[in-house]
């Protein structure tokens, strides 16, 4: 029995990605990023540029954590 690949047209293949964004999609995108510029502006220059957070020792052992369990290299 021969090995033979199977082949199929590369249109019945559909791949979400390969798809342009719809006009609805670039304005919440364009909504969204317009939104982070106004929280940025906020806390660096605005009102809230005085208020400092306090500080979470637990930040740095958590944020490992996270790094160690989706690093694909973890040796897991």
């Amino acid at each position: 029995m021969e090995g033979t690949a199977v082949t199929a047209p590369e249109d019945d293949f559909f791949v979400l990605s390969s798809l342009p964004p719809s006009r609805a999609q670039k304005q919440l995108a364009l909504v969204f990023v317009l939104g982070l510029l106004v929280v940025y502006v906020l806390i660096t220059v605005g009102p809230l540029s005085g208020v400092h957070l306090s500080r979470v020792d637990a930040f740095v052992p958590a944020y490992a954590t996270a790094m160690f369990v989706n690093c694909p290299s973890s040796g897991i």
